[in-house]
Formats: structure tokens, sequence, C-alpha cells
């Protein structure tokens, strides 16, 4: 190499540094806020899977499945069914009504203590009967006190209010909480499928001036200098790409052909005279044909 090819060199070197001393890396992963989830978030989620189809040519670093929400199960008692008060947050507690139709309650085969069989219609059914066969005109539809209460039944003067309440006990523990425990981790598989839906939208009609890209970090580098130079970020990084199925709708996480990254920028203000060196050895080996690069595994040559 010539005196000047090597003053060249030297040069683009020195701006490259002189760049990133005017430029305020991202020292922690917090830090970013558009898209991150840590891998312990991801395991054993519904529908997730991470390492999958490694052997094949498109090695596939995540998948996730396209979930739908459940909602909570309905309680075996025709009864309970009547009473129970789903809230619209999913992972409130259900309650009990504070009243209930009465004809649907004696359709559900609710006897009431002082209402035979010949006393189910109602006072306004009865009163109806009467005029109609006195060729009396009918009263308008606008709905009175009286009957408004004649059509429902009250919680609290409900006879059979503590056996209800005793259902609902024994619904919540044996069928409300299971489901929930079950459900909250298919609400965050659909959350993560959601978010990357939506990054993908956004990668692909990125116009900002600023690269924007998706990648995957492996390992963390902590060096807790002081409290406003602590490092917390990923050493090495992959930038990955997302492609969606269209006949499951499941997307799937990969790497692309662009070269793995050692993160040296969040060490660029602790002016190490090695730093240049090592970028320049890590450089190389990862340039390496036989480097075989994978997060789940310890890197080795083929």
């Amino acid at each position: 190499m010539s005196i000047q090819q090597d003053r060249l060199s030297a040069l683009i070197k020195f701006t490259q540094q002189t760049l990133l001393m005017g430029k305020t890396p991202i020292t922690n992963i917090s830090q970013h806020t558009s898209f991150l989830r840590l891998e312990e978030q991801l395991q054993n989620l519904p529908g997730v899977k991470l390492n999958h189809d490694v052997e094949s040519v498109d090695e596939t670093w995540l998948s996730i499945e396209r979930l739908h929400a459940n909602p909570a199960p309905l309680p075996e008692s025709n009864l309970l069914r009547l009473w129970i008060e789903f809230p619209q947050k999913f992972n409130d507690v259900p309650s009990l009504k504070e009243r209930a139709l009465t004809s649907m309650l004696l359709e559900a085969g609710v006897i009431f203590p002082d209402i035979t069989p010949a006393q189910t219609k109602t006072e306004s059914d009865i009163d109806l009967l009467t005029l109609l066969e006195e060729g009396l005109e009918l009263p308008s539809e606008t709905e009175t006190e009286t009957e408004t209460e004649t059509k429902y039944t009250v919680l609290n003067d409900f006879f059979d209010k503590e056996n209800t309440e005793k259902e609902l006990k024994n619904y919540i523990e044996k069928l409300w909480k299971p489901w929930l425990e079950q459900e909250k981790q298919i609400r965050k598989s659909i959350k993560l499928y959601s978010d990357l839906f939506l990054l993908t939208k956004e990668l692909q009609g990125n116009l900002a001036d600023a690269k924007l890209e998706l990648v995957w970090g492996v390992g963390i580098a902590l060096w807790n200098q002081t409290d406003e130079r602590a490092i917390k970020y990923p050493v090495l990084t992959q930038a990955v790409e997302i492609s969606l199925d269209k006949d499951t709708m499941a997307l799937s996480v990969r790497p692309n052909l662009s070269p793995i990254k050692l993160e040296t920028e969040i060490f660029s203000s602790t002016e190490n005279p090695n730093l240049a060196t090592l970028v320049e050895t890590s450089k190389s080996f990862f340039e390496s044909e036989d480097l075989v690069f994978n997060p789940f595994n310890s890197m080795h040559q083929s």
C-alpha cells in the first residue's frame, strides 16, 4: 500500500471516529422504545416458536402464529348465566347483576316461593287481558314504574341470592381463573404479533431520514462507570427481516444477508485506545466464510 493510500485510510478512520464523538450513542437497550422484546419475554408464549427450522435454508429465529382472543367461559349453571355480568376488561373479575328479568328466571326453571304456575303472568299482563275483554282501549307503550318492577327481580330481594353468590365464587375459582391465566399468555402473543405486523408496515414505508431497521441482539454488555454513563446494550447485532405467510398469516423473523455487527459505538466515549484494533479484528473474524452464526448456539466455524 502506498503512502497516499495509508494517509487516506488513516483520514477515513479519523473522520469516522470524529463523527462518533459528535454523536450520542444509545447506551441502554431500554431506550429503543419503538419495539423491544427480550428472549425471556417470548419463551413459552402460545403460538410463538424460537429457533425454528434452523436446519433449513430459510432458518427462522422467531415465528408467531396469528391467534385470536377468547371470551370467558360461560357458567355451567343456567341460573348463574342469567345473573353473571362480565366487565369490559377481560381480566376484571365477573360480578352479579343488580337485577335480572323475571320472565327469564321463570323460563330457566326458577320457582319463586310466593308464585304458583297459575300466577306467572305479570300484573301488566292481567290488566291487558281485562281491558281486551271489556273492549276498552289499550294503554300507550310507555312503561310505568310498576310495570318495570314486575318485569325484573332485584338481586337483594332474590330468595336464592346466597346460593347464587356461592355459584359465582365457585365459577371464578374453577373456571374463570384458569381461563384468565391462559388468556393472559395468549394476549401477550397477540400483542407481539400486532406490534411486529405494524412494524413491517413502518419498515416498508420508511420515509424518514434516519435509517430504520430491525436487529436481533446477542449478549449484553454491562458497564457501570457512573449513573450517567452506565452501559447495558447488546454486544452483537444481526439485521433481520419479517415475512408474512399469506396462507396461515403467521409472521417469521429471519436473518438477512447483512454482516454481523459488533456494537462498539457505545464505548466510543470511553477513549479506549484499543477500540479501533477491536473493530478491525472483529470485522475480519465475522467476514470469515466458514463462520456459522446463530443466536441460540455458540458461534463456531464449520
